[in-house]
């Protein structure tokens, strides 16, 4: 009876056996078969000198832009429907960022701020910085603004309901990306599967940095900055991301030895998005300890 009126906190019910579907599986999975995806079709394009021409060339591009969607569908959202209690809203979220990032985000970076006319002229830390207070922020506060207004307060019931709903709209962002790419320097195969990847890991780091913030803001009480520190950080990896890129790309380094390679940017993006991915994970794992540690003293004995 002592205990018939405690509530029960998130962090008790995600320990136990959790009714929500585990986020970070999800993402390993998605992130490891994008990978494998565009590092084998980087292969196979290369090997087999895939150089399609009209429409064959728009529908090979084409599957291959909506390839971190599809995964998403198969990981992400197949999965969450199979929960015993799914996560709402997460297509409302994709649908909203694909929008926003279309009508709104991409074309004020592009118009606005026309970045590709004078920051490649510049120093790598005026590069960096460049682009982390234009793309960078603009990127930053769509993923915000749209898991802000579709999901916070009330759908975010554990910490990682934070990093589901900011995966997502990561996802979205980066398939908008992928075909403003396209139309705008018209890749080679190989550049556009790299591409492809780079930007949803890129995407996904920025997530993931987000995501954190707005759960230590709904779950904890972190000190006040602390949120817009993790944005500033978030701008700042896609400005260095960007910058590195291009950099790499154009190095004379290749498998072969004698020309760039795409390939560098591919794996530049894999170790990006591995390293945010642990730190983040280790800094949940903490906060979750915590308030189960915090939740434990304040029961009756």
């Amino acid at each position: 009876m002592s205990t018939s009126g405690r509530v029960i906190v998130p962090d008790e019910i995600e320990a136990q056996s959790s009714p929500y579907l585990s986020v970070w599986p999800s993402l390993i999975l998605q992130g490891a078969g994008l990978f494998v995806l565009c590092f084998g079709l980087y292969i196979a394009i290369g090997i087999l000198d895939l150089r399609p021409q009209g429409p064959p060339r728009v529908a090979m591009d084409l599957l291959m832009i909506a390839l971190p969607l599809v995964l998403w569908l198969l990981f992400c959202w197949w999965r969450e429907r199979r929960a015993p209690l799914p996560r709402a809203r997460l297509g409302i979220v994709i649908v909203i960022t694909l929008l926003a990032a279309n009508a709104v985000s991409l074309p004020l970076s592009q118009a606005v701020f026309q970045t590709e006319r004078w920051l490649p002229l510049e120093g790598a830390t005026q590069r960096i910085l460049g682009y982390a207070f234009t793309g960078g922020v603009t990127q930053a506060l769509t993923l915000y603004l749209v898991v802000y207004f579709c999901a916070y307060p009330g759908l975010l019931r554990v910490r990682t309901d934070s990093l589901a709903y900011f995966a997502s709209a990561a996802v979205a962002y980066s398939v908008i990306e992928n075909i403003q790419f396209l139309l705008r320097s018209e890749a080679d195969p190989q550049v556009m599967a790299v591409s492809v990847f780079f930007h949803w890991a890129v995407s996904l780091a920025m997530a993931l940095l987000l995501s954190l913030g707005v759960s230590e803001v709904r779950f904890s009480r972190p000190a006040p900055f602390l949120l817009t520190l993790l944005f500033a950080l978030s701008a700042f990896v896609y400005g260095a991301a960007i910058t590195f890129r291009a950099g790499l790309v154009n190095a004379r380094f290749s498998l072969s030895g004698g020309s760039a390679s795409p390939l560098l940017a591919l794996f530049l993006a894999a170790a990006l998005v591995v390293v945010v991915g642990v730190i983040v994970a280790f800094f949940y794992g903490t906060s979750a300890r915590r308030s189960e540690e915090s939740a434990r003293a304040q029961r009756p004995t």
